[in-house]
């Protein structure tokens, strides 16, 4: 078979062994971005207790954007992780995880449309 000719198919047309290798390599991607999302929310919950503190300008609109941002990268993972994943019992805490990112997203915003109306 030329090899030429396998680069130049569309994803979907792929063979199952090089669709394999796609989904590891992009399961290998969305881990590193859950390990980001995991210190960059680390780094988020050390920025709102600051703002309990100290005031900053748009602080809070500053907070929920970003909360939004890490969940997005979260909700990603999560739902990576239930497409790959074979074993029934993890059926739960998938479940448990994407429903905490979905409530997450709802409360940042509802966080940034209440914080313009106070404006």
């Amino acid at each position: 078979m030329n090899e030429s000719v396998v680069y130049r198919q569309p994803i979907g047309a792929t063979s199952g062994d090089r669709t394999h290798t796609l989904f590891a390599q992009t399961m290998g991607y969305v881990a590193a971005t859950a390990r980001a999302c995991f210190w960059a929310l680390v780094a988020l919950i050390v920025f709102g207790v600051v703002l309990i503190f100290v005031h900053i300008p748009d602080g809070a609109l500053f907070y929920s954007v970003l909360g939004l941002v890490i969940f997005a990268g979260f909700t990603m993972f999560d739902f990576q992780l239930l497409r790959t994943t074979k074993d029934i019992t993890s059926a739960p805490f998938l479940a448990a995880s994407i429903f905490l990112d979905i409530l997450n997203v709802f409360l940042l915003l509802l966080t940034i449309f209440s914080s313009q109306e106070q404006s």
